[in-house]
């Protein structure tokens, strides 16, 4: 049984746990909690559980700057349910700068290729990266659909790439058909940009191999 009494961020937290845990579980809490279809999102969460839990702790705490200290006691209280490990590894991974499931799923990517994990909300002037490395100066961001048919958005993104590009910024530009079917060349682009800015991190020639810059 897992209780959340009566803080729907604990209900939505435990949603995902039951998500990611194999087993049944009884997600319980107030009278309140107990009205709301939580069945749902377990089930969706399921479908893909480590990349959909995380895209949904993400937004929980992009939401209510919640961060692994604050929920970290719960998972604990739960010692002895399988699957413990995984869920232990959601919770570190859970970023509360995440904006939206795609990018959650482009830094689940490069973390996974080995990267170190990339900063997520990277403040230049008065932009705002998706993610990178700041040292370096190689961001990486997901383009929605709106970036290419709203004019507004695209006038606004054609300066801020130039301003970016001024202030030596090495860009790495993701939309869903490369999520979905050429993640290896978010990857490398990502790599390529790195080692162009001085990052000699070994994984970086492991990912490339012999390919040159």
């Amino acid at each position: 049984m897992l209780d959340a009494a009566d803080s729907g961020t604990a209900a939505r937290f435990l949603a995902a746990v039951a998500s990611v845990v194999p087993g049944r579980f009884l997600l319980t809490g107030s009278a309140r909690l107990r009205e709301r279809p939580m069945q749902e999102l377990v089930d969706a969460l399921r479908r893909d559980r480590r990349l959909h839990a995380l895209m949904a702790v993400d937004a929980l705490a992009n939401a209510t700057k919640l961060q692994a200290s604050d929920v970290l006691p719960l998972v604990e209280c739960h010692r002895g349910v399988r699957g413990l490990a995984q869920l232990r590894e959601i919770v570190d991974l859970m970023d509360s700068g995440a904006e939206s499931p795609q990018e959650t799923r482009t830094r689940l990517l490069l973390i996974d290729a080995g990267l170190p994990r990339p900063q997520t909300q990277i403040g230049v002037g008065r932009w705002r990266i998706d993610m990178g490395w700041a040292e370096f100066k190689v961001g990486v961001e997901y383009d929605g659909p709106q970036h290419w048919t709203d004019p507004r958005r695209r006038t606004r993104d054609i300066e801020k790439y130039a301003d970016l590009d001024y202030r030596g910024w090495r860009m790495v530009r993701v939309n869903d058909e490369l999520l979905r079917y050429r993640s290896r060349v978010i990857v490398a682009r990502t790599c390529l940009a790195l080692r162009a800015a001085g990052a000699e991190w070994p994984v970086i020639a492991r990912i490339l191999g012999d390919r040159v810059a």
